[in-house]
């Protein structure tokens, strides 16, 4: 055991010399978080037995090594895939020679990779992006022998055109996709602010309120900063206001508000001051296009079960078609009878109708859910007791809620009640929002109800003019 500490401790001084010297900011956190796993291993080492003598034998500080061994919340933030591990084992040498040769423009896609939010090195982006290239010369040049030989010159066009039109878009993406989330974190910040407030009026403070964000759903764009915010002060230690003032977004208007929420000393006025503030221009700059843009994106969201109808639609469908063309259309002349066409339009309606009247329903019934829910919690904070609700009237929700008080009579903790009646309901809102506040367990009525209300708020204000 010793030896393999000792390996450990020399192998954690090197990197930590390589990181003082290394200047690119990318290869300085991968030698961050090789030096945190080493850490760890030799944490898991060493476990509960004495340390000191082995301290002073490997010369190691011990207050560093108990801050190294203190971060267990260790996370891999960069996992590459196979073909990014491909990718640098063939041209990594030459990647990072180009870092060196072009600081400015590796500086550059280092920013605008940061802020896209792809999950990949800038050296790595750059190695896939040579061998992108070279694959996409070698098969558009291999298609175009094969398409137009023996003519040469249009072999060489489609050559050209191909990989030029793949370069250009592996150059662009990564500004596109920062455009994006600029525009998906701007669209969100009104709700996500709405969601700090609930949280800060249930008695969060901090760091905790950004990891209510990380619970959720509803805020994929934002729980991507939130989740950066979390890691720097949780992993690497940085204070909360430090983080949030150094914090690179691509949206300065989200900056702005995490620059100003640091600066405050009292975050619940502020949050609640800026929330009603965002949530009234919401609704003043909210258009009927808007509306119809959330609603279907609410739709896309909504998970059903495929059932019965849909598979006997799916069928009839096959039949229909097979002797429509069967019957109706003719291959040796390529013509069809004058019914043909519109006997497909009725075929394609079968089989998309039952689905799009079960993805109505399940949507319909997550409204009536979310509905009653909000009356449910409003309930049980007056009461304060679980059991005292059990012959209230909740509509659709009442069987959910009857088996909730039930198991909690029977001695299961409420919290894990909670849990249970949220997985049951398949409800995202009620799901999240008791994911969340069940961590909060000192005032979890008040989280509940101001998360709730936030919620649907959100889910109001995105739906209705």
């Amino acid at each position: 055991m010793f030896n393999q500490i000792n390996h450990k401790a020399h192998e954690t001084a090197k990197l930590t010399q390589e990181y003082q010297k290394e200047p690119l900011k990318s290869r300085k956190k991968f030698l961050l978080n090789k030096i945190e796993q080493n850490a760890k291993d030799m944490k898991r080492f060493l476990g509960k037995k004495p340390v000191e003598h082995k301290q002073k034998r490997l010369n190691i500080d011990p207050q560093m090594l108990e801050e190294a061994l203190s971060r267990k919340d260790l996370k891999h933030h960069y996992k590459p895939n196979r073909y990014a591990k491909i990718s640098n084992l063939l041209f990594e040498p030459l990647s990072v020679e180009f870092t060196k040769v072009f600081p400015e423009i590796y500086n550059k896609l280092h920013t605008e990779l940061m802020y896209s939010g792809l999950r990949i090195l800038s050296i790595s982006y750059i190695s896939m992006f040579i061998l992108t290239t070279i694959l996409t010369l070698f098969i558009s040049a291999a298609l175009g022998v094969v398409l137009f030989y023996p003519t040469i010159l249009h072999s060489a066009i489609l050559t050209i055109v191909t990989t030029l039109t793949v370069m250009i878009i592996l150059l662009i993406y990564p500004s596109y996709r920062t455009k994006k989330r600029k525009k998906e974190i701007e669209k969100e910040l009104p709700f996500i602010i709405t969601h700090l407030a609930a949280a800060a009026n249930s008695g969060l403070t901090d760091i905790d309120l950004f990891k209510t964000l990380l619970d959720t759903k509803y805020y994929p764009f934002i729980k991507f900063e939130a989740k950066r915010i979390v890691n720097y002060v949780t992993i690497f230690g940085y204070s909360f206001k430090e983080t949030l003032n150094t914090l690179q977004t691509p949206s300065k208007k989200f900056k702005d508000f995490i620059t100003e929420l640091s600066n405050n000393l009292n975050q619940k006025h502020f949050l609640n001051t800026k929330s009603k503030a965002l949530i009234t221009k919401y609704q003043l700059d909210t258009t009927s296009l808007n509306i119809y843009s959330n609603i279907y994106h609410d739709i896309k969201q909504t998970k059903v079960k495929h059932n019965i109808t849909q598979i006997l639609a799916i069928l009839v469908t096959i039949a229909l078609l097979t002797i429509n063309f069967y019957f109706l259309y003719d291959f040796t002349t390529n013509t069809a009878n004058f019914i043909f066409y519109p006997i497909i339009i009725i075929a394609i309606i079968i089989v998309l109708l039952p689905l799009a009247l079960n993805i109505y329903e399940t949507y319909q019934k997550n409204i009536k859910l979310e509905n009653q829910f909000f009356k449910f919690i409003k309930d049980l904070k007056k009461e304060k007791d679980i059991t005292k609700l059990r012959n209230n009237d909740y509509n659709i929700l009442t069987p959910y809620i009857s088996k909730l008080i039930n198991q909690y009579k029977i001695g299961i903790p409420l919290e894990r009640a909670l849990n249970t009646f949220a997985g049951d309901t398949k409800n995202p809102l009620i799901q999240s929002v008791i994911q969340i506040s069940t961590k909060n367990k000192k005032n979890l009525y008040d989280t509940l109800e101001q998360l709730t209300k936030s919620k649907i708020i959100r889910n109001r204000l995105t739906t209705e003019k």
